[in-house]
């Protein structure tokens, strides 16, 4: 697997020390002492956290599996694709796990296809994108704790209605679709993706 890389540079950043701040299962705060790459002393505050994935399942009919909640951050509906952290677990073995308790699909195929680290000006993390294909619907699916309200298919027609016209608004889910057009397109040839 090949990810593009832009080309080497040398690291204008200096690290004076580093003390964490703030921890827990999930995430770590940090604060960093640095000297910036103006030659300035300052802080630089960073959230670790492990790996996440973003599951863009595709049924038989070329229809992406999404669900619906309130994520207790904004307090807002959410329309997105199946995601999860990794906690430490291979990336397709949580993916396949968490597709199933999310959505009550399993797939026959899971494929890493791209990366990305959503916002690498405070987040450490990396995001893995992975195609699922060869679905299977075991069961009606609402995952009560983490408050999914609907499970269900889309095209890539609406899909890319619901970006345009704000109602899908998850950055999760925009990056880890707009990796899944891109190889579907290569995959598929279609151009009308």
């Amino acid at each position: 697997m090949r990810f593009g890389r832009i080309g080497i540079m040398k690291n204008p950043w200096k690290t004076l020390s580093s003390k964490t701040v703030y921890q827990n299962p999930w995430i770590t705060v940090r604060e960093d002492q640095v000297i910036h790459p103006d030659g300035k002393q300052g802080i630089y505050g960073v959230v670790e956290s492990k790996p996440s994935i973003g599951i863009v399942a595709v049924t038989n009919e070329n229809k992406i599996i999404f669900i619906e909640l309130v994520r207790y951050t904004n307090q807002i509906p959410s329309i997105e694709i199946p995601a999860c952290g990794s906690d430490g677990e291979d990336i397709i073995l949580a993916a396949k796990r968490e597709l199933k308790e999310e959505t009550g699909y399993t797939a026959n195929k899971l494929k890493v296809i791209g990366k990305y680290y959503p916002m690498n000006g405070i987040f450490s993390e990396i995001c893995y994108t992975i195609i699922a294909t060869g679905l299977n619907k075991l069961l009606d699916n609402e995952q009560r704790e983490e408050g999914i309200t609907k499970v269900y298919e889309l095209s890539f027609g609406e899909v890319l209605e619901k970006i345009n016209n704000g109602e899908i608004t998850d950055g999760q889910t925009i990056a880890s679709l707009m990796q899944a057009f891109n190889y579907l397109k290569i995959i598929y040839k279609q151009d009308n993706i």
